[in-house]
Order: structure tokens, then C-alpha cells, then sequence
């Protein structure tokens, strides 16, 4: 079982109970692969990070890492 798994089934680590809203300080651009067989985020996070003025959020056709099977050149 990886941490994000064991902080939500079990309460370790402080849980994610009094897990905060995304504020961000700055600008993020976050690029992903989705053909992986799970995300370590929600759609609806990826969502939210998109809505934020300045970010932008890119799906790519790759695996987990992204610059070795779909490099942006």
C-alpha cells in the first residue's frame, strides 16, 4: 500500500481530514501522461488547477514519464 492509500484507509500521517483548498502563490503549469494505469490526483484537482488564473493544465498521449515517451520538442 503506497502512502496516499494508507493516509486515506487508515488516518496516518494526519489524514487528509483538514487537507486546505488550492491557493497557489504563483502560476503552475502541470503536464501529465494519461496512460498510466492510475493518477495520483483527482480530475476534480486538475480542474481547479486549469480554473486558476495563470495555470494551465496538458494531457498527454504517455505513460508516467511524460518526457521520455511524448517529449515536447
Amino acid at each position: 500500500m503506497n502512502y496516499p492509500y494508507d493516509i486515506l484507509w487508515t488516518g496516518s500521517h494526519g489524514s487528509y481530514r483538514e487537507a486546505r483548498g488550492l491557493e497557489l502563490a504563483c502560476p503552475l503549469l502541470f503536464i501529465y501522461g494519461f496512460r498510466k494505469p492510475f493518477m495520483f490526483y483527482s480530475p476534480k484537482w486538475a480542474t481547479g488547477l486549469a480554473m486558476q488564473p495563470g495555470c494551465e493544465v496538458i494531457a498527454l498521449e504517455a505513460g508516467h514519464r511524460v518526457i521520455k515517451t511524448s517529449p515536447l520538442s
